[in-house]
């Protein structure tokens, strides 16, 4: 049988070859490729090249010195950027194994051949594929990969459970040192199971490798010692150095542990550094500099999930100084923006690559194949379309132009955007495709078609389709044809390669949802409802089409009244509900995903009966997924309930005769993201009547849907049993100042009361809050999760004026009375914007569209507020910045609270809370950071608090306030100890004035003082 393709040793490839030839006319004919160029006889005459990859893992576009990193130190890559060519639009692939295979093939993951036909979310390439090992092999070069592999199948009773067949010595390296596969998932080593095998060729030399301490210097020992094997054979070779790090689980040696002003993770850099400089330092030793190209980069953008997803609530997973940085670019390794595939990319060949030159030409690793063969005078494989471009004229200097033209984002199999010159073209998009699998977590929800010039705005900040249609056109072709071509996640490419028979199969499938539109199903199915009689005559079952007075009390939920017949993996088991609408915590109203958590709570209602019906299917966990009805007094779950783990409702029966003329509430929470994680609920009945509402009107009891109350009467719980809301008069909390000093203040947050000077409860408001502040007609202005709401004082509060939040977003945040009578408030989600809204609660006087760094609607944005200039002050949590907008949305100043002075992003300086002083300074909270910092004009800090000051008092800095006394209050939203502090005020010198401490009481967002010692709090100017 005739090898994979022409070579010059027949003995240098032995596998059969097990494929139909493509027609090379295809590969002519489209667009999206370009043919191999033969070198010109002056090119051939010149000696080939040595070769040397080096290739780290999840480093980021900022994470060395020549690309702006100030806190790690990287002196021998500078220097090799001041030698050679440094690339600052150079692209690979947003994941491990995907990026490692369009590196070592020349082509997009989604066109490469794979076992099975089956599209691995870590791509493995059929042994049939031709690997950039094999067309050098083919032209006489020594090859080696010394590093990690992760193109590989597992094969139980293989060495170390691997296919042979797919391992690197069967893909064309004649020597491997290394890993099959990545470090690991945890921070540490000992948090998992896990443990990767170390192979030398094809015997495991190490089993489990406990440490990766010593994993730099043993690949860098390995690489020196080949390379002093083939000098002495004065034969061409080709080395592939991939380092494992710096992935987690991170390591350094003894050298570098705990040297670099970065953490860990700065530790493996600056030891990856010294192997490069050794390595260099080495061939101009053995005098093989002159004649060796050598590139450096990186597989995709860092791996920065500090909690799993990003989720604001999730569990702490990779701290920040185990992780890179891609700035100035937004996202983040497996996103489907520039940071997760953007890389730093040095070349140097003294002598061919002119040296000092900086290029912002678009280049990929999968030019890397076409070019080496070029240089190394290596035939490509007949009939084979590559989507890499012989860039050997680009690099040599020979001309400014990159070959390139265009560079496609696919996220695994989903595209999603198309980069040609300055101009980067986003498609929309859910949060967490499907298809994607588990690094979908990490892939943002995109709700429009989005146009960026990344020469002028290279984070991803702001949309200008709507003023270049002609760009958005031009780029919609590339995008069709790729389709066409390549294919996408719903439909196969016409050049995509396939080695055995079948159809093309997603490793993470689709699983009935529509090829076109992988949402939930819309389409009618006729019902399998019960025809269960009602238990009685108050009934729920959403068929309004809205929530009916329920509320969504935590979390951010999509749609969670929802219209879809199934779930769009079951469309052959459809919701056996009532009617055609249901309550819902998996809908985001552009498709379905377990990863959303939220709560919601139904009115109030005295139980006047001894049974309740309803229907719930999703599964059930203990404290995270569950249905529970709540005593309204105490907020304490009296009964709870969960679903099957299956797409169809259970009818649940429960006893409620203890309860009889009891108030009480349903709740619906959802904290769970995996398995069988979501909740569908309707038609819930029960005999029983509706309480009155904050509004002072009587609720009626209807058969189905009833108009609920706008909000639940004042002894309702806030949203958790173990923070039931306090009672009026009820002592609330504890006050101590060694001066005497005593506050009456409002909370918001978990609770909404105002506390008097004696620490009992003078006021409050149903549910929770995110902001608000007591106005000068003694009324309260209260943002909820989805409303903003201003209450009379009196008990219980009514509503005297109210906004609801627009359907396009999630949550509101800031809520703010302004002097000309609008109010302020935030609007996070697809839309994120600052808005006035007039005095009616409808009509929007001023909208202020937001420049957040994030998707994440939870984490857009928090307090912002207007400035007597007119201006706006709005914090931005995961961009690290404050901004302050014009009212046309320009940005005119911003503070960074990732300074390395404040410990930078590894601290997590999110900024909840901005406050202009009367000075011209800002004062900011930084809630993870643990921090108060007061800015300059020029954002330079001038004063701060942190724990080390206050004696750890503070837990997430959200809300503050400066007195006209000069100090500070501060409270904190994480403090869970009941004996911790919730709320104190230090002075200018850190001295703490006075103190509040509540064991019943965590999650305070804001804080508004309102008297001391009897006399009334202003707040001081603004300037």
């Amino acid at each position: 049988m005739p090898p994979k393709f022409p070579v010059k040793d027949p003995h240098l490839s032995r596998r059969p070859h097990r494929f139909a030839r493509m027609a090379l006319c295809l590969w002519l004919a489209l667009p999206l490729l370009a043919p191999f160029s033969a070198r010109s006889e002056s090119e051939a005459a010149a000696p080939r090249p040595n070769i040397i990859l080096i290739f780290t893992d999840d480093q980021g576009y900022h994470d060395l010195g020549c690309f702006g990193s100030e806190t790690i130190k990287t002196p021998h890559l500078d220097q090799m950027a001041e030698e050679g060519l440094r690339l600052t639009s150079f692209y690979a692939q947003p994941v491990c194994g995907v990026s490692r295979a369009a590196l070592m093939t020349g082509s997009y993951p989604i066109r490469v051949g794979e076992p099975g036909n089956v599209k691995h979310l870590h791509t493995i390439p059929h042994p049939e594929e031709v690997t950039m090992a094999e067309v050098l092999k083919s032209a006489g070069y020594a090859t080696a990969l010394i590093g990690k592999w992760h193109l590989t199948e597992k094969k139980a009773g293989a060495p170390g459970g691997f296919d042979p067949d797919t391992m690197p010595n069967a893909q064309g390296f004649d020597y491997y040192f290394g890993t099959p596969l990545y470090n690991g998932a945890t921070v540490r080593v000992e948090d998992s199971a896990f443990r990767s095998p170390l192979f030398r060729n094809q015997e495991v030399v190490v089993g489990a490798v406990e440490s990766w301490d010593h994993i730099t210097r043993d690949y860098t020992r390995e690489a020196l010692a080949w390379i002093d094997r083939q000098h002495a054979t004065e034969q061409p070779f080709f080395l592939y150095l991939a380092h494992n790090l710096p992935h987690i689980p991170l390591g350094a040696s003894e050298e570098f542990r705990g040297k670099s002003a970065y953490g860990p993770y700065g530790d493996a850099i600056e030891e990856i550094d010294w192997s490069c400089g050794e390595i260099l330092k080495h061939l101009r030793e053995l005098e093989l500099d002159d004649n060796t190209l050598v590139i450096y980069t990186s597989d995709n953008g860092p791996w920065v999930e500090t909690t799993k997803g990003m989720k604001p609530d999730g569990a702490a997973f990779i701290p920040r100084d185990h992780s890179g940085t891609a700035d100035p670019l937004r996202g983040w390794k497996m996103s489907a923006w520039d940071g997760g595939c953007r890389v730093p990319c040095l070349v140097r060949w003294p002598g061919q690559v002119p040296a000092g030159r900086v290029s912002d030409e678009v280049l990929s690793t999968m030019d890397l194949l076409p070019t080496f063969a070029h240089l190394a005078g290596a035939a490509l494989p007949e009939g084979r379309p590559l989507d890499g471009r012989d860039a050997s004229a680009f690099l040599t200097g020979k001309t400014d132009a990159s070959p390139r033209d265009e560079y496609l984002y696919y996220t695994g199999c989903l595209l999603t955007g198309v980069r040609s010159g300055p101009w980067k073209l986003v498609l929309p998009r859910p949060a967490n495709p499907p298809g994607t699998g588990w690094w979908g977590r990490m892939i943002e929800a995109v709700p429009e078609t989005q146009l960026f010039n990344l020469n002028e705005d290279p984070g991803e900040t702001t949309n200008v389709a709507a003023q270049h249609p002609e760009a958005v056109a031009s780029l919609m072709k590339r995008i069709e044809r790729a389709r066409e071509e390549l294919g996408d996640i719903d439909r196969t490419g016409t050049g995509a390669r396939f080695f055995e028979k079948g159809e093309r199969k997603l490793q993470s499938p689709l699983k009935g949802a529509s090829e076109k539109s992988p949402s939930l199903s819309a389409k009618p199915v006729a019902p399998k409802y019960d025809g269960a009689e009602p238990a009685g005559n108050l009934r729920f079952t959403f068929e309004s089409g809205d929530l009916d007075g329920w509320t969504v009390t935590d979390g951010s939920l999509g749609q969670p009244i929802s219209e879809a017949v199934s779930l769009p993996r079951w469309p052959g088991k459809p919701f056996n509900r009532e009617g055609g609408h249901h309550l819902s915590t998996i809908d985001t109203g552009s498709g379905a995903s377990d990863k959303q958590t939220g709560a919601v709570e139904s009115p109030p209602f005295t139980i006047q009966g001894e049974k309740a019906s309803f229907l719930v299917s999703g599964g059930y966990q203990e404290g995270k997924l569950y249905v529970a009805l709540c005593d309204a007094a105490t907020g304490e779950a009296l009964l709870k309930a969960g679903g099957p783990s299956g797409p169809q409702m259970k009818r649940i029966d429960w006893d409620v005769s203890p309860w009889k003329d009891r108030n009480a509430f349903l709740r619906v929470v959802d904290e769970s993201t995996g398995g069988w994680g979501h909740l569908c609920f309707d038609d819930f009945s029960i005999q029983g009547t509706l309480l009155a509402s904050a509004d002072g009107d009587a609720a009626e009891a209807k058969p189905k849907g009833p108009t609920a109350p706008k909000a639940a009467p004042p002894n309702k719980a806030p949203n958790t049993p173990k923070e039931a809301a306090p009672a009026l008069g009820e002592v609330f909390g504890t006050q101590t100042s060694e001066s005497g000093i005593r506050h009456s203040f409002l909370i918001t947050g978990h609770a909404t009361v105002i506390i008097g000077e004696d620490g009992r409860v003078l006021w409050q408001a149903p549910g929770r809050s995110r902001d608000g502040f007591v106005l000068e007609n003694g009324n309260v202005l209260v943002s909820h999760g989805r409303e903003a709401k201003e209450y009379t004082r009196d008990n219980p509060p009514q509503v005297v004026w109210s906004y609801t939040l627009s359907p396009e977003n999630k949550e509101l945040g800031t809520v703010l009375r302004l002097p000309n009578g609008n109010t302020l408030t935030v609007e996070r989600g697809e839309k994120p914007r600052l808005l006035e809204i007039a005095p009616d609660g409808k009509t929007l006087a001023v909208e202020v569209p937001l420049q957040p760094d994030s998707d994440n609607a939870h984490l857009q944005t928090r307090m912002a507020r207007k400035l007597p200039s007119g201006n706006y002050l709005v914090p931005h949590l995961l961009g690290f910045a404050i901004k302050e907008y014009q009212p046309d949305g320009t940005v005119v100043k911003t503070f960074r609270t990732d300074l390395p002075e404040l410990g930078g992003r590894e601290e997590e300086n999110w900024p909840f809370t901005a406050i202009r002083l009367g000075n011209g300074n800002t004062l900011v909270n930084l809630t993870h950071g643990n921090k108060v910092v007061e800015f300059d004009a020029d954002g330079k800090v001038v004063w701060r608090v942190d724990n080390a000051d206050v004696d750890g008092r503070i837990s997430d800095a959200c809300g503050g306030q400066r007195l006209l006394n000069g100090n500070t209050v501060i409270c904190s939203y994480g403090q869970k100890d009941p004996g911790k502090t919730k709320i104190f005020e230090i002075d200018r010198q850190k001295h703490v004035i006075w103190e509040y401490k509540n064991p019943q009481l965590s999650g305070i967002h804001e804080i508004h003082v309102l008297t001391t010692n009897g006399d009334p709090v202003p707040w001081p100017p603004l300037k």
